[in-house]
């Protein structure tokens, strides 16, 4: 999506990536020059990426290294589903049993799903909470 601003011209997209040229490109600084391309003057974009000859190479690896962060935290993510998935049938299968039981009247009943019903929603939010964090750590790696 092209911004609405003036096209950065080549010193205004050195002076962003903080270096003197764009041989000086690094690894680190591909992804926030790869930012910059909707915004730059299309000569000085196909330019820069004439000087850096390793471009597509650092991009592929770049690629690579995004996609192997994507797919541990998915594993990850899965893991941490199944667990709630596990914990959430245990509750209902208590549940179950503690239902069926005659002795109880329908306030200790009530209580009872409530307080599991408590107990799962924990778990969620504990869980959402880890991927909220394995999200952040895969940001920070990326920077």
């Amino acid at each position: 999506m092209k911004n609405s601003k003036k096209p950065l011209n080549e010193q205004k997209v050195l002076d962003k990536l903080g270096i003197d040229d764009f041989r000086h490109l690094s690894k680190e600084k591909v992804i926030e020059f790869v930012s910059l391309v909707p915004n730059m003057e299309p000569e000085v974009a196909k330019a820069a990426i004439e000087q850096f000859p390793e471009f597509s190479s650092v991009m592929k690896s770049i690629m690579i290294d995004y996609k192997q962060e994507i797919e541990s935290a998915l594993n990850q993510n899965d893991d941490t589903v199944k667990k709630y998935y596990n914990a959430c049938d245990k509750i209902l299968d208590s549940l179950d049993k503690l239902l069926d039981d005659t002795d109880l009247d329908l306030n200790e009943k009530m209580q009872i799903i409530d307080n599991n019903r408590r107990s799962c929603n924990s778990d969620r939010r504990r869980n959402r909470n880890l991927i909220i964090r394995r999200r952040l750590q895969i940001e920070t790696a990326k920077q």
